[in-house]
């Protein structure tokens, strides 16, 4: 039913009560494997006929009458169950690899609090509260370590250019600026996990960006959502160099001999004491709402530069080895697809060595 349609597991237990909303499949173990039946219905033709076979003007649902028309080619049982231990495999791969994401993606909220709120001393160590307290002292903002200050973002801002500029007024970027090609233009749409997203992002001619040229973004700026999710962010690379803010977003460039925008934009994005700064400060009428008297009256802890630095490495070293479990898995998924196109459709025969999700000798 709904969003669920066509989800399917094997049933684990030994007895058990399904519910209105699922089908029962048993199959006869002398014709069918279950797990070659379960890879069938997960597959993309398994779901197309699911879907083609749902009815409901108000929701998706499919019954056990057209579930009976479906039908699907199956090879004898030993080819099945052949197919389906390599499938298997592969599935257990992706599950295991995607428990590692899961848990270093754990380990990366815990160090990251303890890096904003603790940060590192100078031989790369997290300062311990309670075993070193004289390393800390009171502050607004609560204990913070003795090196840091807190301060407002002009203290650390760009001397060069505005430190907070809020995009265009909506009037002068409307539907009909926008192209298939031209100069990008960052939305709230296109905001990531602290990169931009590239399939969001909107563009506008040459002519009406330099129209818009005072709003141009370069490389160190951080540029956020000022409404609705305040705080969602990115830093500018070289790669973004002259893309175009819009007007529901606003920037703060700093002075990258005080600050480094990767550090200032974690504390935006991720230091739960400023993140309740925001929320106490943004909601108007109901709506939230960032302008720059909003964002000067915060207030943030600031560690030297030289700590910045030391803080972004360790963080840096644990993002990569995220990026490259990610990786893992994106190839696992493209793979199993491959194999699902070519076993499933018997145009790749499953070598007769292949049993029990191993390769017999």
């Amino acid at each position: 039913m709904r969003t669920t349609i066509g989800k399917c597991a094997l049933f684990p237990f030994e007895r058990g009560i399904i519910a209105s909303s699922c089908i029962k499949i048993s199959v006869d173990r002398q014709k069918a494997d279950p797990r070659f039946l379960r890879h069938r219905i997960v597959s993309p033709e398994g779901q197309k006929s699911i879907l083609d076979g749902a009815s409901g003007s108000t929701r998706t649902t499919i019954n056990i009458a057209p579930f009976k028309q479906i039908r699907f080619a199956f090879p004898s049982p030993r080819e099945q169950s052949r197919i389906a231990s390599v499938l298997d495999t592969v599935d257990e791969a992706i599950a295991k690899t995607e428990a590692v994401i899961a848990k270093l993606k754990q380990v990366r909220a815990g160090l990251l609090h303890d890096l904003l709120t603790r940060g590192l001393d100078e031989d790369g160590q997290l300062r311990d509260p309670v075993a070193h307290p004289e390393q800390f002292k009171d502050s607004p903002l609560g204990r913070i370590p003795k090196e840091w200050e807190v301060g407002p973002f002009r203290d650390f801002g760009a001397s060069d250019r505005p430190y907070l500029k809020t995009g265009p007024f909506g009037s002068s970027l409307k539907q009909q600026h926008w192209v298939a090609e031209g100069v990008p233009v960052v939305t709230i749409g296109s905001l990531g996990e602290g990169e931009f997203i590239s399939s969001e992002i909107l563009h506008v001619s040459k002519e009406t960006a330099r129209l818009l040229v005072a709003y141009s973004l370069l490389p160190g700026d951080i540029v956020f959502s000022r409404v609705a999710d305040v705080g969602r962010s990115v830093v500018v690379t070289e790669a973004e160099r002259g893309w175009i803010m819009s007007s529901n977003m606003m920037w703060i460039s700093v002075d990258q001999r005080k600050a480094d925008p990767q550090y200032l934009q974690l504390n935006i994005s991720s230091n739960a004491i400023v993140r309740r700064q925001i929320q106490g400060l943004v909601n108007s009428a109901g709506r939230e709402v960032a302008n720059a008297a909003v964002m000067n009256s915060l207030r943030l802890p600031w560690a030297p530069l030289d700590e910045q630095k030391r803080i972004l490495l360790v963080l840096h070293a644990t993002d990569s080895h995220l990026r490259g479990e990610q990786v893992t898995v994106n190839k696992l998924y493209l793979l199993k697809s491959g194999l699902m196109n070519d076993l499933l459709t018997g145009r790749v025969p499953v070598p007769e060595n292949v049993m029990d999700g191993a390769l017999r000798p």
